[in-house]
């Protein structure tokens, strides 16, 4: 069993703790591949969705940026 799944239904404040408690259990269990499963997940905290993102990209890979209405980044 090298596959993993983490169900994600909301970004909430607690989402990037949880997940990545969820991902270290797997891990030690030996799961080498995961499903991260978003269905019907109605978002939240952007920071939460961004921490995550960032455990699977390389160190000093762009994840987002933001621009307002002008245009400026």
């Amino acid at each position: 069993k090298d596959m993993g799944y983490i169900k994600v239904n909301r970004f909430a404040e607690s989402t990037y703790k949880e997940f990545k408690t969820a991902l270290m259990d797997l891990q030690k269990r030996g799961a080498k591949k995961l499903v991260l499963d978003l269905r019907d997940n109605p978002g939240g905290y952007l920071g939460m969705a961004e921490e995550m993102a960032d455990e699977f990209l390389e160190d000093g890979k762009l994840i987002l940026f933001t621009k307002n209405k002008k245009g400026k980044i």
